[in-house]
C-alpha cells in the first residue's frame, strides 16, 4: 500500500516593531521569519529573510541613540539608523530590495510584478458616479503589505504577524486598512 504524500505546510511570521514583535515564536524552526526595514535595531533572535523595499534615494540616516520622533519624519522620507546599509551588506540571508545590487551579496530583487500579477484579480471593484463598474487599482500601501502578498504568492498557508499595530496617524489612515483587507483576502484563500 502507497503510503500518502504529506507535504510539509508552510509558515512564515511577518515581524515589524510594534511591542508584539518579540511574541514571535523564535524557536519554531518551521516558521519561516520575515524582518523589515529598520528592525534589526531590536536584536531579533533569528530572521530568514529580510524586506527593505523604499527607495534608498529617500534615506536619511540618523545616531541609534537619538531616534527621531514619528512627528518629525516628513513624508516621503525614511529615517533609518546609522549601520542600516551595512546591515543589509552584511546579512547572510537573503534581502530583498527593489533591485538586487551586488553592493548588498544576498539581495535579490522583490518580484513585485509577479505579486502584482498574481493579486490583481483581488482588487475591490470600484463603481464612478455613472454607475459604471470597473476594476480597482492594486491596493498595497505598505512592506508588511507587501511581504503578505509575498507570503501568499509564495505559497504560505500559515502567516504569523507580530510587531505590525499601524497605529500612527499616516499607519492608522492608509496602511492599516489596506493590512486589513489583505488579511481577509488572504483568509479567504485559506
Amino acid at each position: 500500500m502507497n503510503e500518502p504524500i504529506v507535504t510539509p505546510l508552510k509558515r512564515c511570521a511577518i515581524l515589524g516593531t510594534a511591542s508584539s514583535w518579540n511574541q514571535c515564536p523564535w524557536d519554531d524552526k518551521g516558521l519561516h521569519i520575515f524582518g523589515l526595514n529598520d528592525a534589526w535595531v531590536l536584536g531579533y533572535k533569528r530572521v530568514d529573510a529580510w524586506f527593505e523595499l523604499h527607495p534608498f534615494s529617500h534615506f536619511v540616516f540618523y545616531d541609534k541613540q537619538h531616534p527621531p520622533g514619528p512627528a518629525s519624519i516628513p513624508h516621503g522620507v525614511y529615517f533609518r539608523p546609522k549601520g542600516h546599509l551595512e546591515f543589509l551588506k552584511q546579512a547572510k540571508i537573503p534581502v530583498l530590495l527593489q533591485q538586487a545590487d551586488p553592493v548588498y551579496p544576498t539581495s535579490q530583487t522583490f518580484p513585485k510584478d509577479k505579486v502584482l500579477d498574481f493579486w490583481a484579480h483581488y482588487w475591490p471593484w470600484r463603481v464612478d458616479r455613472k454607475g459604471v463598474a470597473t476594476q480597482g487599482q492594486d491596493y498595497e500601501v505598505s512592506t508588511p503589505a507587501w511581504m503578505l502578498m509575498f507570503a501568499v504568492l509564495e505559497g504560505y498557508r500559515e502567516i504569523h504577524i507580530y510587531g505590525i499595530h499601524l497605529s500612527s496617524e499616516w499607519e492608522f489612515l492608509r496602511q492599516r486598512p489596506n493590512m486589513e483587507f489583505l488579511i481577509g483576502v488572504a483568509a479567504g484563500m485559506g
